[in-house]
């Protein structure tokens, strides 16, 4: 499976948890780095993305920035659409091609932003 496959599955894992509000699972999703550094994770993650309630969403492009970091575009409810950015790491801090998937999630609150 390609690197970019594997990281728009992670993606759609991060949004189909978003959209039937499992912030937990959520969680599981983004990058390690952020899981590891971020107090509360769960509370902090519901608090960063609870203004964007998901009806649908889609993967509109991926660009392969290098085999552990990937951006994609989304497009959520129709409406709004944001780069967010996922990185594949073996621990935090540390981007490996061998690592797992995750999403950052500062990246996500572009979809948030009032336009």
């Amino acid at each position: 499976m390609s690197v970019e496959v594997q990281a728009r599955k992670t993606l759609s894992n991060f949004f189909e948890a978003w959209q039937a509000g499992h912030v937990k699972t959520m969680l599981e999703h983004c990058q390690l780095t952020w899981r590891a550094t971020t107090k509360d994770a769960v509370s902090n993650l519901e608090s960063l993305l609870h203004s964007v309630s998901i009806t649908k969403f889609r993967i509109l492009s991926t660009e392969k920035v290098s085999d552990f970091l990937i951006d994609c575009v989304v497009e959520v409810n129709d409406t709004k659409r944001a780069s967010i950015r996922i990185v594949k790491e073996l621990a935090p801090y540390k981007p490996s091609e061998t690592g797992q998937w995750g999403i950052n999630p500062i990246s996500a609150l572009r979809l948030c932003r009032s336009e």
